[in-house]
């Protein structure tokens, strides 16, 4: 009789935790990530709709240049850098999100990280005026591949002005030149 409860107990252990375990690997699933490529685009649709240019300053180590470039042309690069989407389905399980106030700079923080060597993207930071609400910047981060060549881009999106991208290279093991790019559309700050 003894046994018996003990082997019961014991399985119905083993139940719970296997529920658990698949309750835990699945709990980012069910849970809705910042829609942060939702709202690049939306920013985005805000800049189609207002006269101004897009201008980008690009520096690849000692070498500068300044162009205006078509609002089109932007997106595509927008977008591209903001992909791929971690709250797709497939990649949303691979990312955990976190959220606190950090005081000092007077932000909600909504931070997503990865501890899959595989993932491009390695982590986003949303940061919130927690008296508007509003988003003020978003900060990502991203490695990738590319035939030899191993790419770390660092991105800041201030909301409603400029974008600025940060791409460091390492071409088989040694760092190459770093490439810095700024999308600046709202000078007015």
């Amino acid at each position: 009789m003894m046994k018996s409860s003990w082997c019961i107990a014991l399985t119905l252990s083993f139940f719970l935790f296997s529920c658990s375990s698949d309750d835990d690997q699945n709990k980012n699933v069910d849970k809705e990530f910042y829609p942060v490529i939702a709202f690049i685009r939306s920013d985005l649709d805000k800049l189609d709709s207002l006269p101004l240019a897009v201008f980008t300053h690009r520096q690849e180590g000692e070498i500068r240049d300044t162009q205006i470039i078509s609002k089109k042309s932007f997106r595509q690069s927008a977008e591209a850098y903001f992909n791929p989407d971690i709250s797709e389905a497939h990649l949303k399980d691979k990312y955990t999100e976190k959220v606190f106030m950090d005081e000092t700079i007077n932000r909600i923080t909504l931070s997503y990280d990865t501890d899959d060597e595989s993932a491009i993207v390695k982590n986003i930071n949303v940061l919130i005026e927690p008296t508007s609400e509003k988003v003020k910047n978003i900060y990502l981060e991203k490695r990738f591949v590319s035939g030899d060549t191993i790419y770390i881009q660092k991105m800041i999106w201030s909301s409603g002005r400029q974008i600025q991208v940060t791409t460091m290279p390492i071409i088989k093991g040694k760092s190459g030149a770093m490439i810095k790019m700024a999308y600046v559309w709202d000078t007015s700050n």
